[in-house]
């Protein structure tokens, strides 16, 4: 199996009109069971620059207020964010997309694409 040509197949059932359930189960199937692959799903929608804003505003109050360890929290969530959020920004995605990484086959979620939370429900039912 060519991993590459399944991977741009998955890419292209996500892009088009309508998305063959089917067909896509199968090709994640394929991937996960004889390419031997883990799929990771990255939440780019969900890790945002405005949650990253909001994170950093509430570090910043916690840190007014004296409330040392409610803001080391905040910290550490605001870097967690921002890791998302830099990659998002380094990929230069503008929409949803499969990739291959290290043994693992990662699906960049943006919410950008027409079908993005279909797809997060398939991935659920095989992965």
């Amino acid at each position: 199996m060519d991993i590459d040509k399944k991977v741009a197949q998955l890419n292209a059932l996500i892009a088009g009109d309508e998305i063959d359930r089917e067909e896509f189960g199968r090709s994640l199937g394929e991937l996960l069971g004889e390419g031997g692959l883990k799929v990771k799903v990255l939440d780019l929608e969900f890790y945002s620059k405005e949650k990253l804003e909001h994170a950093e505003r509430e570090k910043a109050e916690a840190m007014r207020r004296q409330y040392y360890e409610e803001a080391a929290q905040w910290r550490d969530k605001a870097n967690e964010i921002r890791q998302y959020v830099e990659l998002g920004q380094d990929l230069q995605l503008t929409s949803s997309t499969f990739r291959i990484e290290h043994g693992h086959l990662f699906y960049f979620h943006t919410g950008l694409g027409q079908h993005d939370q279909l797809i997060l429900k398939l991935i659920g039912k095989v992965g």
